[in-house]
């Protein structure tokens, strides 16, 4: 669909002549340089200290940079902490000041051009204006539907100032762009539009996403006029990024950094020199690199060196063929709990809580007597209640290996960012593990987090997603089988099964549940089960009077009725205890049978021996 907007025209037509627009550079960095002040600062700048953003322009401007963007990145209510007035005051006045700017330079080269007569000053030269860019980069701390809402007031806000260019950069997938482009399309029409994320040098996004699918699916949008890439590497690995992609049917958006910051004083300084960042950026403009510029660290004086290298007759190039770093692995490995899945028999897995120290021996005795009395997995709780214990996935692993019973490692968001997730679902699929229980995990005690800090990067739902979209680039015919948490006892249940149904949509197909032990969550599971998902019920026989009232009172997500609690008392015999645990867990399992694909049995203590005892009750009540 053709655009009527004369910057893509302009943008356009020197695509076609071989040279891309020259962008400005960083904003954040290049502020903390002058001032000394945190980048943080930067957009609050545009109304307490407008001066120093004016300059920055300016000087940008001055270097040849024919693109301005706008000082508003991180501009967001619940990013800045900030109400929505105060961020809508912040677009407006950061937007006037690069408009007010651009307007200066522009009337500047008129007068210029006018006086040594080289050109007939034209307003309508489309060629010589300098393009405003409406900016606005990425949310990671809000839902989907939360922050479509923060940008739909900061879009309004610019389209108020009279903004018609709009760039969506450093973001770290795909999911909200197409949808913020069309935001923008609908109050916009002739909108020029560009979409650009972040990569790591290995060629994939925070969320994983790999440069070949996230720029091929921006492309593929029909209301994104420009893709492209940004921040996140230097120009060598940019270049290297370019090469793997191929043609990319619409013009390209890149901006590298400057090299790599080193720390210094606590302050992060990059280390390139314009000229080093110019000879190595200057190769990026080829193909159909429309626009060039810089991102962090680099400064006017690395923007007027590129510009100055865009000037000069560069080589041609061959043209660019994909070149794909994320082929399939076709592997023989099977996946056991899928297959468990196709028998006519209900699934059984059991939970075992890895070691807090490091001998890891018990444990494997204990999956030698799960092996040989037909449980289909040992699953591995990760730091239940935040106390620290063996790392599940290397539990699993040598477990796995040395006794042959598949296992099902737990991932918790609480203790480890993005890069800390992506590394063990790495490490578990290179050791043959084809499944995987991905939570949020369990709050840290309010005792200890002075000392604990916990993490949650990312949450049970963006887990799921950035494991997702593993299967998809890097273990493709050898994926992995996603699985999630649920509570079929919460109070009002709809909204258990709304996330529910969210996390299937992210890549879960089966669930595992908290314990049941009252009939009335059956048909919880009858609606869980029919959103599309398999089902293991959580079983949990309590084992004495003390530790039925210990998990009814002390452990989160965990609710036992009156009638069960009554079947304890306090001077029970053990084996009575046991008995009785067995009995009301089995009263549970009758109830919903019908309604799950198999049984999930939490082994108090880590006792194997009750769980056998469990599941050959189990079976020989016919549930199985």
């Amino acid at each position: 669909m053709k655009r009527d907007n004369p910057h893509l025209d302009a943008i356009k037509t020197n695509l076609q002549a071989g040279t891309p627009l020259l962008a400005d550079g960083a904003m954040g960095t290049y502020f903390t340089m002058l001032t000394g002040r945190p980048a943080s600062e930067c957009e609050q700048a545009g109304l307490t200290d407008p001066d120093i953003i004016r300059r920055i322009h300016c000087d940008y401007l001055r270097a040849g940079a024919r693109i301005l963007r706008t000082n508003t990145f991180a501009v967001q209510p619940s990013l800045c902490e900030i109400s929505s007035k105060n961020a809508v005051e912040l677009v407006k006045a950061n937007y006037r000041l690069a408009v007010e700017a651009a307007e200066a330079a522009e009337a500047t080269e008129a007068a210029e051009a006018a006086k040594t007569a080289m050109i007939v000053a034209n307003e309508a030269d489309a060629s010589r204006q300098i393009i405003v860019m409406a900016d606005l980069g990425p949310n990671p701390l809000l839902e989907s539907a939360e922050a479509l809402q923060e940008y739909a007031l900061l879009i309004d806000a610019f389209v108020e100032c009279g903004a018609t260019c709009f760039l969506f950069e450093t973001f770290t997938d795909t999911e909200l762009l197409p949808r913020l482009a069309a935001a923008v399309r609908e109050r916009v029409p002739d909108a020029l539009i560009t979409a650009s994320l972040a990569f790591s040098p290995d060629g994939f996004t925070r969320k994983g996403q790999s440069v070949e699918f996230a720029l091929g699916e921006l492309a593929a949008c029909p209301d994104i006029d420009i893709v492209g890439m940004n921040c996140g590497v230097g120009p060598v690995h940019m270049l290297q990024l370019l090469e793997r992609c191929g043609g990319i049917d619409k013009p390209l958006w890149l901006m590298p950094n400057a090299g790599y910051p080193a720390l210094e004083n606590q302050k992060s300084v990059f280390a390139a020199t314009p000229e080093y960042f110019a000879q190595s950026a200057i190769l990026l403009a080829r193909g159909s690199t429309a626009v060039i510029g810089g991102c962090c660290g680099t400064t006017p004086d690395h923007i007027k060196a590129l510009g100055l290298a865009l000037e000069q007759p560069r080589p041609s190039f061959a043209p660019l063929v994909v070149r794909s770093q994320t082929a399939a692995r076709q592997r023989p490995g099977n996946r056991p709990l899928a297959t468990a899945f196709k028998r006519e028999r209900k699934v059984i897995v059991c939970e075992m809580d890895p070691p807090r120290d490091s001998q890891l021996e018990p444990l494997i005795k204990a999956a030698r007597v799960l092996r040989a009395n037909s449980i289909d997995l040992m699953t591995l709780a990760d730091t239940p209640l935040s106390r620290v214990r063996l790392d599940p996935v290397v539990a699993g692993a040598r477990i796995q290996r040395e006794t042959g019973l598949p296992v099902l490692p737990h991932l918790c968001c609480r203790d480890r960012n993005v890069n800390s997730l992506r590394s063990s679902l790495l490490a578990l699929h290179s050791e043959n593990i084809h499944q995987v229980l991905l939570i949020t995990g369990d709050p840290v005690p309010e005792q200890d987090r002075g000392y604990i800090k916990p993490v949650f990067n990312l949450n049970s739902i963006s887990l799921l997603e950035l494991a997702s979209t593993l299967n998809r680039e890097l273990f493709s015919g050898d994926e992995l089988l996603l699985g999630a948490a649920f509570d079929p006892n919460v109070p009002v249940p709809e909204r258990a099964l709304e996330r529910a149904a969210r996390k299937i949509e992210a890549g879960a197909s089966f669930f595992l549940t908290q314990p049941v032990y009252a009939p009335e969550a059956a048909p919880v599971l009858d609606a869980l089960r029919k959103l599309g998902a398999q089902v293991l019920c959580g079983l949990m026989p309590p084992v004495s009077y003390r530790n039925v009232h210990y998990l009814a009172n002390e452990v989160p997500g965990i609710r036992i009725p009156a009638e069960v609690l009554a079947r304890f008392e306090p001077d029970m015999a053990k084996e009575a205890a046991v008995a009785a645990g067995i009995e009301a867990t089995l009263v549970a399992a009758r109830a919903v049978a019908d309604y799950v694909d198999g049984f999930y049995l939490i082994s108090p203590f880590n006792r194997a021996d009750i769980a056998v005892s469990l599941s050959l009750q189990l079976a020989d009540a016919g549930l199985l």
